[in-house]
């Protein structure tokens, strides 16, 4: 700070001695007090000039930073939300499948469990294939009727499997 107020006393004091030794009668003077101003003026914003540099490697650095985070942020929401798109069409189709087998089949949704095996999930679903496990009375259905059934509709794999055994409830 002291070194700042030094170089406006100087600044000062030569622009007044420049003043002092311009001839009067040839106009000049005018220019010398224009001129004396714009290094006055230069001499007391350099000291901000000096802080902008600063504060442009810190400051655009941190901006930077920030912009960076909120775009990885960005990027960690769109993977939740396509997450989610792909959760909520798994269990669409599975309850989609349990519709189809309980209208033709007459099987209730508490007697099958559905998996499916799922493709392509960045683009729309593919089902590659489907496996029902049957329980309760359905064991009873036919298991080929039901995969051809399956197979002729979605046009994938499907494999029908009985679960054998009393549950534990039972």
């Amino acid at each position: 700070m002291s070194e700042y107020v030094f170089t406006v006393i100087i600044a000062s004091v030569t622009i007044g001695l420049f003043h002092v030794l311009a001839p009067d009668h040839n106009g000049i003077e005018k220019y010398v007090r224009i001129v004396g101003m714009l290094v006055i003026l230069c001499v007391m914003v350099s000291p901000i000039t000096k802080f902008l540099k600063n504060l442009d490697g810190d400051f655009f650095d941190d901006l930077k930073d920030k912009l960076t985070s909120d775009t990885e942020k960005t990027e960690d929401y769109d993977k939740i939300f396509r997450e989610y798109l792909e959760s909520y069409s798994y269990n669409d189709i599975k309850e989609t499948i349990a519709d189809m087998l309980n209208k033709e089949f007459g099987i209730p949704q508490n007697d099958m469990d559905i998996r499916l095996s799922i493709e392509n999930a960045n683009e729309p679903p593919t089902i590659k294939s489907v496996q029902i496990l049957l329980s309760g009375n359905s064991i009873f259905q036919n298991p080929y009727k039901i995969e051809e059934y399956i197979t002729s509709k979605l046009k994938c794999e499907c494999q029908v499997l009985i679960k054998s055994g009393r549950s534990k409830n039972e």
